[in-house]
């Protein structure tokens, strides 16, 4: 106990102590998350994707009010946002043709799955099918 209070008082507060597991790694889990999903890496669109999602994700426990000022109404709004962006990455997917097929990830997968009938899966089902 001595040793961690003289460590404390030479090297100050230890944070990791202090932080919660959700702190410390959920940053890498929303990183192998965006990889997996639409291959996007660490950056400033990583990072917009990742505000967005914790916007969503704080909209799912609550009342539906759909009114102004809402957490409901701001997971909405994130909602849509995170589409958009999905929908600009499937364009680009889309555009790039073969090259896509060296991206192993779960919108490439999306893209060439089939349904029961053979057709493939169209840009609305693909994204009902990932993000309800």
């Amino acid at each position: 106990m001595l040793t961690f209070l003289w460590y404390f008082k030479i090297l100050g507060r230890p944070d990791y102590l202090f932080k919660s597991k959700q702190d410390r790694y959920g940053g890498v889990t929303f990183v192998n998350i965006g990889k997996f999903f639409v291959s996007v890496e660490p950056g400033p669109s990583l990072d917009e994707l990742d505000q967005y999602f914790e916007g969503l994700l704080k909209g799912v426990r609550v009342q539906p009010f759909n009114f102004p000022g809402t957490a409901y109404r701001h997971a909405l709004q994130c909602r849509k946002k995170l589409m958009e962006i999905l929908r600009t990455e499937l364009e680009i997917q889309k555009q790039n043709g073969n090259e896509s097929q060296a991206r192993n990830d779960l919108m490439d997968g999306l893209m060439h799955m089939k349904d029961e009938e053979g057709k493939q899966l169209g840009d609305e089902e693909m994204f009902s099918e990932s993000f309800g």
